[in-house]
């Protein structure tokens, strides 16, 4: 069952967070919050209001898109994680680093799948909130190589979950990472998107506070323990994307079986 948010009952002024950066002080930022937003009513949390359970297992789900703004067709691995509120911050860190052992320029996917020419491009992304995911993504030199990017993305998995990272892997990807984040603390509106954002999707300010701390902690167990943990069949979704010249009917196409698939022609 879905129930979407229904903005004029389930959100209320009690939701709001509000982060300020620039050149102001608090005197001049509290005259301005007066003739603002402290006209907004105050209000509690609607009791009713749907709350993100963790999310059943899918048993092999696929589906399949026309659209004809895509280039070369691309294959996804999509895996569904539990939300932040069902996730140790420790788990967190330690996927946003699996993230980019897979991903990177300098990843496996690019050493397995790009530079051999099974894809034309690969990444990872893990993208965290109330309902997160972590995807495994990858574009095809033509249509009829699809499927063979879809098993290199497969493969790719099968061998983290059997072999583990190694130090190596963690040492290069988290020095990357690390080097990133602080770069964005120079930047005050990175900082108030990144802080706002975070509390909006149920990670504190102590905990965005000591992120850089909690990332130099990760260790080789903790990411071979999330990768064997959450990247698992049951929870993963197939998913391909076609331009409209090629579709999912294809023979090279493993969910031209009856899977849904999504006409987008009609997009713009």
């Amino acid at each position: 069952e879905i129930r979407f948010c229904d903005w004029s009952s389930d959100v209320c002024s009690s939701d709001l967070v509000l982060v300020i950066a620039g050149d102001v002080t608090e005197a001049e930022l509290r005259a301005l919050l007066e003739q603002t937003y402290a006209r907004i009513p105050a209000s509690d949390v609607p009791k009713d209001r749907p709350v993100l359970a963790p999310l059943p297992p899918l048993a092999g789900h696929a589906v399949s898109i026309t659209d004809p703004h895509v280039g070369n067709p691309i294959a996804w691995l999509v895996y569904r994680l539990p939300g932040l509120q069902h996730m140790q911050f420790r788990e967190l860190a330690s996927l946003s680093i699996l993230s980019r052992i897979l991903g990177s320029d300098t990843g496996r996917m690019r050493k397995s799948m790009v530079l051999p020419g099974i894809a034309l491009e690969a990444s990872s992304d893990l993208d965290a909130g109330f309902a997160c995911r972590f995807t495994l993504g990858a574009n095809s030199t033509d249509a009829s190589s699809l499927a063979k990017v879809e098993e290199g993305l497969k493969r790719t998995v099968a061998e983290l979950i059997e072999k583990g990272v190694t130090q190596e892997e963690l040492d290069l990807e988290r020095s990357d990472y690390m080097a990133a984040e602080i770069y964005r603390l120079d930047y005050q509106s990175l900082l108030a998107v990144k802080y706002g954002g975070g509390l909006m999707v149920g990670l504190s300010l102590e905990n965005q506070a000591r992120w850089i701390d909690e990332i130099k902690a990760v260790g080789v167990e903790d990411v071979n323990a999330v990768a064997r943990k959450y990247l698992v069949e049951p929870m993963r979704v197939t998913a391909q994307a076609w331009p409209a010249s090629a579709g999912p009917t294809s023979a090279s196409s493993p969910v031209a079986d009856g899977s849904p698939v999504l006409d987008r022609k009609s997009v713009v």
